[in-house]
């Protein structure tokens, strides 16, 4: 596969596809493919080294380097770990006071639970009852359902549509359980 250039930079030009011959093959000959082939070595090894460093990659650390980089990263995450667990139990303890001033704390970022799913809920409120949908919606959030969402009259009417065999549409936008 061409001339030999030697050592790392065979294997790095043949790693990549190309053997010193084949950068230039039938139209340089001589010195200046060897000077060509020695540009391109030097170019690509400084290259790689260059990427390692930037891209912060272990693959060229030894096995003691290794282990010691594990060393340091476990215990910058146990470090990461106490604070996280500090900030917690103040974040629980500023609820607490919040709560017992009378307060709500507002985008906890929590899913709400609920005791009925949103289906029974609506179920239970149109029971013998015809409302419209912004009607249902108030009525279901006035039985104590809890919401995040800033749109719930549409996921109401959303509910309705997808439940048909559960909510008769009596007429344009009103609704009754069945």
């Amino acid at each position: 596969m061409g001339q030999d250039m030697g050592g790392a930079g065979t294997s790095l030009l043949q790693g990549i596809g190309l053997g010193c011959g084949d950068l230039g093959r039938g139209t340089w000959g001589g010195a200046r493919q060897r000077g060509f082939d020695a540009a391109a070595k030097g170019f690509l090894e400084k290259g790689i080294e260059m990427a390692r460093k930037a891209s912060g990659g272990l693959q060229g650390l030894s096995t003691a380097e290794l282990q010691a980089e594990i060393r340091r990263r476990s215990g910058k995450n146990k470090s990461l770990q106490r604070r996280y667990e500090k900030l917690v139990t103040k974040l629980e303890a500023l609820r607490k006071e919040i709560a017992a001033s009378g307060g709500a704390v507002v985008g906890g970022g929590g899913r709400a639970t609920n005791e009925l799913s949103l289906v029974d809920s609506l179920k239970k409120v149109l029971s013998g009852k015809t409302l419209g949908v912004s009607q249902a919606a108030d009525a279901v959030l006035a039985t104590g359902y809890m919401t995040t969402s800033p749109n719930f009259r549409t996921i109401v009417n959303q509910t309705f549509i997808k439940h048909r065999n559960k909510f008769k549409k009596v007429s344009r936008g009103r609704y009754t359980a069945v």
